[in-house]
Parts: structure tokens; sequence; C-alpha cells
């Protein structure tokens, strides 16, 4: 008979944390009426469960027990909220006014604005709940491991009861959350149709037309105005200069400097007011008398309201960063009076005290004042479109073709901003993959660029060693690849500021994949900086192959073999093990032929005839160099008189053994025979001996 599955059983009690079951949490999401009951319950059990534990633990206990209640009510609130519901299309009108567009673009931007928090919102959740579900393993594992109704094992209880509950909480949360994103998306896809439509069935009255001229009028008189104020005050800060350098002077410069960045912000809203009121007459002007339009003259006009708009911008944005700095810097300076508990003058503390509200009321001024130009660069495209039908044919079509390329890139852009994961804080988005990815590209290119031209310096100066090239066009090479490397961990979003992060994540991937890459990595390093190993030295590893040095790279080091055999050594093996560098210091090596000749041979003659021999071979060394060529006698050996040839040979030599002891046993066999000079062979005597058959 098969086994059945088994349900869960809902615990009809609170957890003990001395004795926790795997459905413990399910006694929490039963019947939502009788939540507050459970937490009583609850609150119960754990004050009961806090009497088992020590007067040094206690306080640690109560903590935990508190977060555990704080976690229960919070999710009984949030789960008796309703889900959010979508929003319904509000109904197209048949005309809109120029205000209209402008109100429902800013409704636009507001609830992007919000849509973005809430998202920002929900990835924040997400990466808390990844933390603590990760933590909530590990405690459940010391939990098991823990020796049954001990205090440690009530401890860890309490812990596992706060941590599951939080995130349960978290859970609840992000349900609402993704409520709320799928909301606002709805609502923000209905205010971009209504704005479709409405831009298309936009209408202006004779009445309009007329009342905007006067409003410009009125605009340009406001603007006059604050330009003249703004000079005044220019002036008086010009002149202001603090008579010394005591902090009250300081502060009254400082306060003259807010109220300077005050009325630089009046005129700009000044100006910017006209701007935008001419924008809205232009776009008047399109709509209701196309024909009068001059498009030369109104194609000139935006060009200067966009040059304007986007350096107001960058203006705002400058002047946001200095009174932001200017309230920290001010308030630390509070903060420090009040920490030393000195006596400060109390007029010192009023300036202070209005900088820092001046301050404020600049930044909020300076928000209103960005709202204010993102409607005036709406409006400013809405005259640009409205202008390219009146344009030729040609140019016509090219704007709208350049429109369609810009409209496709935006929308592109967005899909690629959207987060997949996150880095710490910092969500990772296709666009960031991309630009880690180009980042890198563009540091192997232009890491092969400099090495190309370094590469043709280093070979037009006259001596310098192909090592000495090589070390150099490694080391620009590792340097330009760190630097990338670095640079596309910016843009994919790692945040370098918390090294410890950095070094946690570095360590744990040489602990990992990468022990062996990082190993070979740092040899290759060594073997650069020691110069014990080239490229171009003949070497031998322990396992008798030699070769040439051809390249040292990142992980290996390549080795061609006499016979064009190209092999990859790990730099770990060359720094770790024995090598053998026969071109070290000196290119020159001395190589030892041994030979042998017949007994009762002159030994003066073989020496003089072979040690001729040997200067008649190329590789030999001439005199002056290295010690001469030498024939030593080195035994009697059965049937021979044993003899060698020492010589120095050339560098050629030196990475063709082979081929150099053939060349000297080649000359030292031609001349030997040339003087009649027997090479002995081993022989032997054989003697077989006959003896009669023994009788049986």
């Amino acid at each position: 008979m098969p086994l059945l599955a088994q349900e869960k059983i809902t615990p009809t009690s609170p957890p003990k944390p001395s004795d926790l079951t795997d459905e413990w949490w399910l006694f929490y999401q039963e019947d939502n009426e009788k939540a507050s009951e459970r937490i009583d319950q609850t609150q119960f059990e754990l004050e009961q469960t806090l009497e088992l534990v020590s007067d040094e633990n206690l306080q640690k206990g109560r903590n935990t027990v508190d977060r555990i209640l704080t976690n229960l009510q919070a999710y009984q609130q949030v789960a008796a909220q309703p889900p959010p519901s979508l929003p319904t299309p509000k109904p197209i009108a048949d005309r809109y006014t120029i205000d209209d567009i402008v109100e429902l673009n800013r409704q636009i931007r507001q609830t992007t604005i919000e849509l973005q928090r809430e998202k920002d919102n929900q990835n924040e959740q997400l990466r808390k709940l990844s933390a603590a579900e990760k933590h909530l393993r590990e405690l459940q594992k010391k939990y098991n491991a823990a020796e049954l109704r001990t205090e440690k094992r009530i401890l860890l209880g309490l812990d596992i009861i706060a941590y599951r509950s939080a995130i349960e909480l978290t859970k609840m949360r992000l349900e609402n959350l993704e409520g709320r994103v799928k909301a606002g998306q709805t609502s923000l896809d209905h205010l971009n149709e209504e704005m479709a439509k409405a831009v298309e069935r936009v209408y202006v009255t004779p009445e309009k037309s007329s009342k905007l001229f006067q409003q410009v009028e009125a605009a340009k008189s406001s603007w006059n105005k604050a330009q003249n104020i703004l000079n005044k005050k220019e002036i008086e800060a010009a002149v202001s200069v603090p008579s010394s350098r005591d902090p009250l002077s300081e502060a009254q410069n400082q306060l003259l400097s807010q109220e300077v960045i005050a009325a630089r912000i009046v005129e700009m809203e000044a100006h910017n007011d006209l701007i935008f009121l001419e924008i809205e007459k232009a776009l008047t002007e399109l709509i209701a008398r196309p024909e009068q339009v001059d498009i030369s003259a109104m194609r000139d006009n935006i060009a200067q309201w966009s040059d304007h708009l986007f350096k107001a911008k960058e203006l705002v944005a400058d002047w946001a960063e200095i009174c932001q700095e200017q309230i920290q810097s001010t308030s630390k300076i509070i903060a420090l009076y009040e920490d030393n508990g000195r006596t400060v003058n109390p007029d010192l503390i009023l300036l202070q005290q209005q900088i820092i509200r001046l301050a404020y009321d600049n930044i909020f001024d300076l928000q209103r004042i960005n709202s204010e130009i993102e409607d005036s660069l709406f409006l400013l495209e809405e005259v640009d479109d409205a202008l390219t039908p009146l344009l030729g044919g040609g140019e016509r079509w090219l704007r709208e073709f350049l429109d369609f390329i810009a409209s496709s890139v935006k929308k592109t852009l967005d899909w690629l901003g959207q987060g997949l994961f996150n880095i710490g804080s910092t969500p990772v988005t296709l666009v960031s993959i991309l630009r880690f990815f180009i980042v890198i590209i563009l540091t192997i290119w232009v890491s092969r660029l400099i090495r190309r031209g370094l590469s043709t310096v280093l070979e037009q100066r006259r001596g310098m060693r192909k090592a000495i090239a090589f070390r150099i066009d490694r080391l620009v090479h590792y340097f330009v690849l760190t630097i990338g490397f670095i640079v596309a961990l910016s843009a994919l979003g790692f945040n370098f500021s918390n090294l410890i992060l950095i070094a946690g994540a570095l360590g744990v991937g040489l602990g990992f994949g990468l022990q062996s890459i990082f190993n070979n990595f740092v040899s290759g390093i060594i073997v650069l900086f020691e110069s014990y190993l080239k490229v171009g030295d003949y070497i031998e590893l322990e396992t008798g192959i030699k070769g040439e040095v051809k390249a040292i790279n990142f992980r290996t080091i390549i080795l061609r073999t006499n016979d064009g055999v190209d092999i990859l050594i790990p730099n770990s093996d060359v720094v770790s093990n024995r090598v053998i560098n026969w071109t070290l210091n000196d290119p020159y090596r001395r190589v030892h032929i041994p030979f042998s000749v017949a007994y009762g041979t002159d030994k003066e003659l073989v020496k003089r005839i072979v040690i001729e021999a040997a200067f008649d071979v190329e590789y030999t060394l001439p005199k002056g160099k290295k010690p001469d060529p030498q024939v030593r006698f080195i035994k009697f050996a059965d049937s021979s008189l044993e003899f060698e040839l020492a010589v120095w040979v050339n560098d050629k030599a030196t990475r063709r053994s082979r081929l150099t002891s053939s060349a000297y046993l080649w000359a030292i066999d031609n001349v030997l025979r040339k003087h009649g000079i027997t090479v002995p062979f081993p022989q032997r005597d054989v003697h077989i001996s006959q003896q009669p058959p023994q009788p049986s």
C-alpha cells in the first residue's frame, strides 16, 4: 500500500523556543480575526521562557522578545490591509488647453518618481529578505546542533522566531509593494495614453493669445527687476571683504553667499517664467496661425531656449550642492560647540542658524525651479513637434526619422535599465552589464594600442635588451588592465568605498576557484621583477624539458623546444620548482665531449690534434673570451684510454646541445682517422672446451 503524504498540522499553541517544530509559523497564519489573541498567547509563553534564562542573558532575551512582538503586531496590521486596487482610466476629453497638457505632464513626472521610489523600496526589501533568510539558515543549523533544554538553545530559538517573523513581515510588505507597483505602472500607462491623445486635441482661443502677450511683457519687467536686485547683491558681496578671519566674520560672509544664491534663484525663476511664456506663446501661434510663423526665426528661438534651459539645470544642480555642503559644514560646527560645552558668542550661533535656514530655503526653491524647467522643456518639445509639419518634405522626413530613432533608443534604454539583481544596495541592469563589457573591451584595445606604440619606441632605441622591453610591455599591460577592471566594476555599480567587502569577496574567490589563477598571476609578477628568467633565456625544467622562453603571460610561460614545440608552463611551477637557466648571466657555456682511443696511442698527439680540431668547429669561442679547449685524460678503461674534450661554446651552441655534441664528435672522429688513431671497441675471447660424456 503506497504511503500517503501527511498534511501539515496547524499548531494550536504558540511556539516554544526550546522545542521549535517545522510548522510553528502556521500558528500565526490561521484566522486573522484571532491575531491579537495569538499575540497575547505568544507574549505569555515567551515571558515564561525568559524565567529559564540567566541574569547575564536576560536583557538580551527581553530585547529579542520585544522584537518578536513588534514584528507580529506589524504583521497583523499589514495582513489586515486590503490589497491595492488597479486604477481605472480617466475619460479622455474632447479638447485640452496648453495648461491642461502641462498639468498632465506634471502628473506623469510625479507618478514616475513615485513609481521609481516604490521599485527602489521593493529592491531594498528584497535585499533585506535575502540577508535575513541567509542568517536564519545559519541560526537553524546552530539550533539543531545545540543540546536540548539548554539556555543556548532557548536564546537561539528566540532569535529564530524573531528572524522568521521579520522575514514573513517583509514578504507581506513585498506583496503589498508589488500591488502598489502594478497600480502605479497602470496609472502611468493611463496618463501616457491620455497625453498621446491630449497633444492631438490642444486648442487655443483668441483671448489666450492677447493674454499671453501681456503676460510676456509683465514677465520681462519682473526679470529686469530681479536682475537689478541680483547685481546689487553681487556688488555687495564683492566689496564685503571680511576684515579678519574670526568665526563671526566668516559666518557673515557665508550668510552673504547664501543671500547671493537666493538672489540668483529669484533671477533664474523670473527668467524661466519669461521663457516658459515665450514658449507657450510660440506654441499658441503654431496651433492658431501656423501659416504666419517664421520657421527660421522659430528654429533659432528653439535653439536659444533649449540652450538656456539645459544650462539652468546644470546651475540648479551646482547651487544645490553648494547649499547642501554649507548645511553640513555649519551643522558640524554647531555640533562641535555643543560637544565642547564652551561659551560661544550668541550672535555667531544666530548667524549660523540663519545660514542653515536660508540654505534649506534655497534648496527648496531650487527643487521648485527644477520642476518648472521640466515644464518648459516639455512645452519646448511640443513646439518642436508642432513645427515639424511646416518644414520641407526632406527635412520633415529627416526630423521624423530622428525622432523615431530617439524614441526607440529611449524605450530600449528604459527596458535595459530594469534591475536584474543587486550588488549591495545598487541594482545591476543590462545597461550596467553592457557598460562593464564595453569598458573591458576598450581597456584591452587601449592596452594593445599603448603596447604597440611602446614597442615601436623601444625598438628604435639602441642597446635595449629584448627582455627589458618585454618586461616593460607586460607591466604596462597589467597596469592598464587593472585600471580598466576597476573602472568596469564601477560602471557595473560596484561600490569601492567599502574596502572590507572587496577584500572579503576577493578572499572568498581566492579560497575557491580563483586560487590557482591568482597564484599563477602573482608568480608571473615575481618572475618579471626578479629578472632570473627573461624572454629569450634558454632553460631546463626538472622534467628534463629544455627550450627558449618566448613569453611570460598572465598565467603561463611559453617555452619553445628545439623541435619547435610550444609548451605552456604554469608560472607557479617555475617559481616553486628547480629551473636551470643556461643563459642567466652568461650566454656561453662549457660542454664536455667524451671519446676514447686504443692502448698504446700517443697521448700528446691526441691532445694536440683534438684541440686543433675543436678550434675548427664553428661553435668554439675564439681565444681570449674564455679558456681555450682542453683535453683531459679520464681513466684506463677495459679496452681503451678514455679522454674528455672540455670546450667553451657560443650562445648558438648553448641552445642546441645535441647539435653541438654531434659537431664535436664529428670533428674528433675525422681527425683521429686522419692520423690513423684507432677508436677501440670492446672485444671478448670465447674458449669452448669439450669434455667426454660421463658413463651412465
